[in-house]
């Protein structure tokens, strides 16, 4: 659990938070369905997963697209501290993507995606290569829907453009943590396999 929170901080520190120190490219994150090339610091950012936003914003980063989030979300589909980084980054809602089982591919290329992070999803093999005809994209590390641990951060801040800075965990770990915040639901654990 710990090296997935890593992967994804390292992830999105490679994708471009403008405060820290520029990644050099290109990168190579390894990833449940083998390994994705990221080529250049990328620009468009689409997520697809829940959580996977958070971390970007965590760091400065907003995604031209991601889910709407049903559940804990408002009726904009944003949760709260979505919408209040959104404010401190003056930065318009991102386009929201269905929320649905079935992934809206149609949806997401037409965002001209350079990336696409699906760190926290439940993508399929069939998914994933689906998704890379649209953009070079990140699946998890080794389990779908795994819930974030710290040793997924560099990798995520990797694939984001930047390289994690001391500070981005409490920060990552504040907004990924909606417990840390009163009144916010904490998604229900996945059910254990018998």
């Amino acid at each position: 659990m710990l090296f997935r929170f890593i992967a994804i901080f390292s992830l999105l520190a490679v994708i471009g938070s403008t405060a820290a120190v520029a990644q050099s490219f290109p990168v190579t994150i390894e990833h449940a369905f083998g390994e994705t090339i990221i080529e250049a610091a990328p620009e468009r950012i689409v997520t697809w997963g829940r959580g996977n936003h958070d971390a970007l914003l965590a760091l400065g980063i907003v995604p031209v697209a991601m889910p709407f989030s049903t559940y804990g979300g408002g009726d904009n589909g944003l949760h709260p501290w979505v919408e209040e980084k959104l404010a401190e980054l003056g930065a318009e809602t991102p386009v929201q993507l269905a929320d649905a089982q079935d992934i809206p591919f149609e949806q997401i290329a037409a965002q001209d995606p350079d990336v696409i992070i699906a760190v926290f999803s439940g993508i399929s093999a069939e998914d994933y290569a689906r998704l890379s005809q649209i953009a070079p994209t990140v699946a998890y590390p080794d389990q779908p829907g795994a819930r974030p641990g710290r040793r997924s951060r560099p990798s995520s801040a990797r694939s984001s453009g930047s390289r994690p800075r001391r500070n981005d965990s409490s920060r990552t770990r504040s907004i990924l943590s909606p417990t840390r915040r009163p009144g916010i639901p904490r998604s229900p654990a996945p059910p254990s396999p018998a």
